[in-house]
């Protein structure tokens, strides 16, 4: 059998041409050699030019005058990896990077837990974090909050310690003291944060990406003005945002998040609106998730400027991350952003470039259920976004072609012939049999409560909906 090559030497081969047009690798042979090829490691910016010309914008990709200060400080920081570590990165960027999550068994996650707690206790200055633990240990001790940073930092205790630590004392500087031993509410933000949210400048979409990450739009340039009167306002509604997304999402927890800046509008030009001041490009160094990509989105003028006056603000370790798609128009942006994997059809903007907020005002009227269950036990269950793998119960197309939806479809086709033959008591078993199988791959079969949220039925409801499918096919 024909030996399969890794994926960037047969990326390297497939585009030999293109590559020695570009690479420095042309400067000694014409054509490399398979030995040449098996052998060769790339520098960082020939690992851009092979594996992110296609995928950027002019800015981003090495011209032949010289680089840009944008392409000096990504070259920088790609030169601190390994060539796996930005194939890695990559693939996260593009959302391929699904089957490198590992299997979190039970054994192993508590032996984490363990391991995180003594690593909290091995940090000796922490206010924030003991001040939460004498008011109630309950919450900041919870399996649910820990396996958030641990999640965060790809199951290393010390660093997710460390990240923790982080988030209490940003908690208790943003909403006081009061927040720290509970989750986050929306009663915790002021008159002028709720102002802030209700223009959608900062909105989840609906939809998850194709391989299952959580997407958060920025719209600034679609927002006339803001009226915000402190700074921190925008790093408020972030937090709040995200951890209402997060918390119950163990997908997205694991898989990450994506964040597109949609610079793209009539609006006034200021991509600041208070993060600067406030710290806010530091968010995704404390909060308990990992932001996977952040594609800004703006027209080609802006395109140097905006980005490069970001990407110093960001955190080496995401700014490798962080790509510019420069877009003469919506149509242009979207279908940049389609590459990536991103629900481009449930982005908030009109053709005529207006900000949608109908979708997003139901979103924050169906936070007082969430308010409210926190405040009173400390907990809500319910799911904001469904995963990719679980079974939307209800009508409609939409969730019909849920990906959950179809997987189970698949699976009940591989039965039908046995259940087609069987008898009732039979069909029964056989119903079970396969909702069992789907719960241990991971799924969950969910559906829409009156408030908005999704929530876990019981294993009847899940059973008939495993038969009605059999029956229809």
């Amino acid at each position: 059998m024909r030996e399969q090559k890794p994926k960037y030497q047969q990326y390297l081969f497939r585009n030999v041409n293109w590559h020695d047009k570009c690479s420095p690798v042309s400067q000694t042979m014409r054509i490399p050699t398979i030995a040449q090829l098996q052998n060769y490691q790339p520098s960082a910016i020939e690992y851009r030019n092979i594996f992110f010309h296609r995928h950027t914008s002019p800015m981003m990709a090495t011209s032949r005058g010289g680089s840009n200060p944008m392409d000096t400080i990504i070259a920088q920081d790609l030169n601190q990896l390994s060539f796996q570590e930005r194939c890695a990165v990559y693939e996260e960027i593009h959302g391929v990077d699904s089957p490198r999550l590992e299997e979190e068994t039970e054994q192993a996650v508590n032996t984490k837990l363990t391991a995180l707690q003594d690593e909290i206790e091995r940090i000796a200055i922490k206010p924030a974090y003991d001040q939460a633990m004498q008011m109630s240990n309950v919450y900041v001790t919870s399996r649910k909050f820990l396996l958030m940073f641990l999640r965060a930092e790809s199951m290393d205790p010390a660093k997710a310690a460390n990240r923790l630590v982080k988030f209490m004392e940003r908690k208790l500087e943003y909403f006081g003291p009061e927040s720290l031993a509970r989750a986050i509410c929306s009663s915790d933000l002021d008159s002028d944060d709720l102002n802030n949210l209700k223009t959608g400048v900062l909105q989840v979409l609906p939809e998850k990406d194709r391989s299952g990450r959580a997407v958060i739009g920025m719209f600034l340039k679609l927002i006339s003005s803001l009226p915000y009167r402190h700074p921190a306002s925008m790093v408020k509604i972030m937090t709040f945002l995200y951890l209402s997304m997060i918390e119950n999402d163990d997908e997205a927890q694991k898989k990450g998040t994506v964040m597109i800046l949609y610079f793209i509008g009539d609006g006034p030009f200021d991509w600041d609106h208070g993060f600067q001041q406030s710290g806010g490009t530091t968010i995704p160094e404390w909060l308990p998730g990992k932001f996977k990509c952040i594609h800004l989105c703006t027209p080609p003028n802006l395109a140097n400027s905006i980005g490069h006056a970001i990407a110093n603000q960001l955190h080496p370790s995401l700014r490798v991350r962080f790509r510019v798609q420069s877009c003469e128009s919506q149509t242009e942006c979207h279908r940049k952003l389609m590459t990536f994997g991103l629900p481009v059809h449930v982005i908030p903007v009109t053709t005529g470039m207006k900000l949608k907020t109908g979708t997003h005002l139901r979103w924050m009227a169906k936070q007082n259920t969430r308010d409210a269950s926190i405040l009173q036990t400390g907990n809500f269950p319910g799911i904001d976004l469904p995963g990719s793998h679980d079974i939307l119960l209800g009508r409609g197309k939409t969730l019909q072609e849920h990906l959950g939806n179809q997987i189970m479809r698949s699976l009940v086709r591989e039965w039908l012939f046995r259940y087609t033959e069987a008898d009732r008591i039979m069909k029964t078993n056989i119903a079970w049999e396969l909702v069992t199988r789907i719960k241990q791959g991971g799924s969950r079969f969910l559906a829409r409560s009156d408030d908005g949220w999704w929530a876990e039925v019981i294993d009847d409801l899940a059973r008939e909906k495993v038969s009605e499918n059999a029956e229809i096919l």
